[in-house]
């Protein structure tokens, strides 16, 4: 099946989630590095039963789920998801992770979370995206600080890691400090070629 390249970043692009992924994200998620990185994985091996159930439960409105695939050939590095999105409140909570490690250090895992936040901002009109990783994840919290997510706060000793506990870092960006990026060019193009040459109140859809 070929891939619909919805949201294209500089390194990478979002497209919608296929069931052929599945079996990507157990090897993925059955790799304990990344597995320990990303967290809930490396409590329990998940299972292509596990995998395949997460795609069948990524479609309720609340949950918003892409695939993360390389502009160079196509392939697919990782996924990323809003969850727990509330209209009502204008906010959602952003998870990711790159799986394929070759991937790791090269900028996708950032280019993908700014097309996430764009998306969530530009075409859902949210307002608020929250995150949280554990504080040894440096790599993230750095790609998250990048983007402009701010530090609001932490779960002392949340998680325990080979007998030592870890606090979880409570990160957030608001509409109000985000720049915008692709998804908002391309809302504001589409916007633009509708509306040129039409008054007030004359826009048509044909």
């Amino acid at each position: 099946m070929e891939r619909v390249r919805k949201f294209v970043g500089e390194k990478c692009y979002l497209t919608p989630c296929i069931r052929e992924d599945a079996e990507q994200w157990v090897e993925w998620l059955n790799d304990y590095e990344v597995a320990l990185l990303y967290g809930p994985a490396s409590f329990r091996p998940p299972s292509l039963e596990d995998a395949i159930r997460s795609y069948e439960q990524d479609s309720p409105p609340e949950v918003h789920a892409f695939t993360i695939c390389s502009l160079e050939d196509d392939a697919p590095i990782g996924k990323c998801w809003l969850e727990g999105i509330s209209h009502l409140h204008r906010r959602a909570m952003l998870d990711i992770y790159i799986g394929s490690k070759s991937h790791w250090g090269t900028g996708c895992g950032t280019d993908a979370v700014r097309l996430l936040v764009d998306y969530a901002f530009s075409a859902l009109s949210l307002r608020t995206i929250l995150l949280d990783t554990v504080e040894f994840n440096e790599r993230a919290l750095a790609c998250y600080r990048k983007v402009g997510f701010k530090e609001m706060g932490r779960w002392r000793k949340a998680r325990v890691v080979d007998g030592e506990a870890y606090d979880l870092v409570f990160l957030d960006i608001v509409a109000e400090e985000f720049e915008g990026y692709a998804v908002r060019e391309l809302t504001r193009q589409v916007i633009q070629s509708q509306t040129v040459g039409t008054g007030a109140g004359d826009l048509k859809v044909e």
